[in-house]
């Protein structure tokens, strides 16, 4: 045991600050108090842990994914109604995420400098600490999801029966965190079957059946529940008609905020439709509504919709990650964090490129989930889960930077070159951009 500890001093050491910081951060970030979503789940699991129905806030027998509030749920029966275990408890999700990213870097790179530089970002990333300190959803959604893309990884090099059952259980747990996820696991097992096909190699198809069985097995005592008590087959309500809605029609501004008059054109269009007042509606009915009006919309307004989608790409890669948007300095800070990171992946992306089959479950995840949050309705957070994939790069990047050799062995290819110069541009120009529009007082 004194050996391991020893040898592994390094990674344990940022785990630990890790965790102070998040523990630290606990008070600030709860400043101006709890968050709208963090007063949802309070509510939602003091009444799991009083033995209650799964109901939330506005007295809906609720679809929506579960696992977060009775995970908040037993913390709070265990240990009373005291927030601080639950706090913790997501601080240890969140040190959980740093071990993760360390561990998925080292796989894929197998080069401990570069996993410990991605596990530092990590740790000390401002979004991820402050998100680690408030009871949402992201932290537990991060630590499920970067444990089934490191068995996704290890599926493509040589799976084995394991690693496919631990892939759809913790794919399974992501589904049940975030709605998200449950579109996203059919499409990473095509992308394994996918690279393992490429280069020629059989034998998995009967263990990506078994991951596909197992993550059903996962899904079904939640699907059961909401067939029994709404007669509809729903594994998870992700709201997508909702935020499909959210984020195209004539008063969206990308993000969840809407301009004045929203309302009322959203109470005409369900009149057209012969539904009365859309405040009676349920959970199902009004996302079912919403679904099919953004459809409609988006139909028929070609062109704004496609000034809504760059307007949220841009807002979903460079906007900082923050839980306020009045804290100028934090956010400051956050915005100097990721231009930072983002020149270090330049880096890493294109050093990368010679072993981009082992990123390609990496790279289909942060191209998959980019996509989804620009057609529906756009938040800086909603990268979240994508950052720690971002410092696995970064982490590479950055340590090619600190070595001479590599350093020199990586820029002396004049395409290397070139792509560094380019793709920084982009990041330079981006960034540039954002503090236009900020000293303007446009965000």
């Amino acid at each position: 045991m004194g050996r391991l500890l020893q040898s592994n001093r390094d990674i344990l050491f940022v785990a630990l600050l890790s965790l102070v910081v998040r523990v630290l951060a606990i008070v600030p970030v709860h400043a101006n108090g709890y968050t709208s979503d963090e007063r949802e789940y309070i509510y939602m699991a003091g009444r799991l842990a009083a033995g209650d129905e799964f109901i939330d806030s506005n007295g809906e027998r609720s679809t929506r994914a579960p696992l977060f509030p009775y995970v908040l749920s037993v913390t709070l029966r265990v240990f009373g109604n005291d927030l601080f275990i639950p706090y913790l408890v997501g601080c240890l999700f969140g040190t959980a995420v740093v071990i993760l990213t360390f561990v998925l870097t080292m796989y894929i790179w197998g080069d401990r400098a570069s996993a410990l530089i991605a596990s530092a970002a990590t740790a000390l990333y401002p979004g991820l600490v402050i998100y680690s300190s408030v009871l949402q959803t992201e932290t537990l959604y991060i630590m499920f999801m970067l444990t089934a893309l490191l068995f996704a990884v290890k599926m493509i090099e040589s799976p084995t029966l394991v690693d496919a059952i631990v892939l759809a259980a913790a794919s399974g747990l992501a589904s049940l965190t975030r709605a998200v996820f449950l579109g996203f696991f059919p499409l990473l097992l095509l992308l394994i079957g996918w690279s393992r096909w490429r280069e020629g190699k059989t034998g998995a198809g009967k263990l990506l059946a078994v991951a596909f069985a197992v993550w059903v097995l996962v899904l079904s005592p939640w699907t059961i529940r909401n067939y029994n008590i709404h007669g509809i087959l729903i594994p998870v309500s992700s709201g997508s008609g909702n935020s499909l809605l959210t984020g195209n029609n004539p008063f969206a501004t990308g993000t969840w905020r809407l301009e004045d008059g929203f309302g009322h054109w959203f109470q005409e269009k369900a009149n057209e439709r012969g539904i009365g007042n859309i405040a009676d509606l349920s959970e199902i009915d009004r996302n079912s509504l919403s679904g099919e009006i953004a459809l409609s919309y988006i139909a028929s307004n070609p062109g704004h919709v496609l000034y809504l989608a760059v307007k949220k790409a841009y807002m979903f890669w460079i906007f900082p990650i923050t839980n306020s948007d009045s804290n100028i300095p934090l956010q400051a800070v956050a915005t100097g964090a990721e231009f930072v990171l983002y020149i270090g992946t330049v880096v890493g992306i294109v050093a990368a490129w010679n072993q981009r089959r082992r990123m390609i479950p990496i790279w289909g995840a942060a191209l998959i989930f980019f996509m989804i949050q620009v057609v529906l309705h756009c938040e800086s957070r909603f990268r979240l889960p994508l950052t720690p994939l971002i410092c696995l790069s970064f982490g590479l990047g950055s340590s090619i930077l600190l070595d001479r050799r590599r350093r020199g062995e990586l820029l002396a290819s004049q395409r290397n070159r070139v792509a560094i110069a380019l793709l920084s541009t982009v990041v330079i120009l981006a960034y540039g951009f954002a503090g236009w529009l900020f000293l303007r007082g446009i965000i």
